[in-house]
Order: C-alpha cells, then structure tokens, then sequence
C-alpha cells in the first residue's frame, strides 16, 4: 500500500531540521552578535572603572568560555582515532576531522613557536 501525501498534509516534526536552537535572534546574539550592542556600551564607561570592567570580562570570560571549550574539545576528539582512519565516517569528514584536529594544531604551534 503507497502512502500518498497531499501537499496539504502535515510534516512531521522530526522529519522538518531544525534551523535554530533557540531562535535567530537569540543563536546570533549568542554566538557573538552580542558583541555589536556590549562595545558601544563599554566606549562611554569612565576611566576609573575600566580595570573593574576588565577584570570582570575577564572573569566571565573564564566561567564561561573555558567551559565551554574544554568541553567542545571533549567531543572533538572522542574516537578521534575512529575519525582519522574513516571508520564509519564519510572521506570529507575524515578529511575534515584531520585538517581540524592535526594540521591546523601543528601549524598554530609552528606559528606560535615562531613568534616568540
């Protein structure tokens, strides 16, 4: 029997990707977007309060942000050895997976290890 569909006829819910995690506004604002509305704000902050604004960026930045990497890392590289040699992974992700988490590693510590 052929399940015939009308262009009418709901979509399931898991069948529709979802395009946002918690809406455009709120995934660009989130994702750094924030930035454009915070700067502006910080330019008319008065020089006597600039080293407790940065201390507390720097405070927010390490509550929240370490976290989030250390944790980003966590998943990255979870069968990595997996990853790298393809097993179960499309060629492009494999390919992705050791530009990412190899080459792009050597050449920032090249990089860095130059700059010094």
């Amino acid at each position: 029997m052929a399940l015939h569909l009308s262009a009418d006829a709901p979509v399931p819910a898991t069948a529709v990707p979802q395009k946002y995690l918690f809406g455009p506004v709120a995934d660009f604002l989130m994702l750094g977007g924030s930035a454009f509305l915070i700067l502006p704000v910080l330019f008319f902050v008065p020089l006597k309060y600039e080293g407790f604004v940065g201390a507390t960026m720097l405070l927010l930045a390490h509550l929240i942000n370490h976290p989030h990497f250390a944790h980003s890392y966590q998943l990255f590289y979870r069968n990595f050895g997996r990853k790298v040699r393809g097993d179960g992974y499309d060629k492009s992700l494999q390919i992705r997976y050791i530009f990412a988490g190899i080459v792009v590693p050597l050449i920032m510590g090249g990089f860095l290890h130059m700059a010094q």
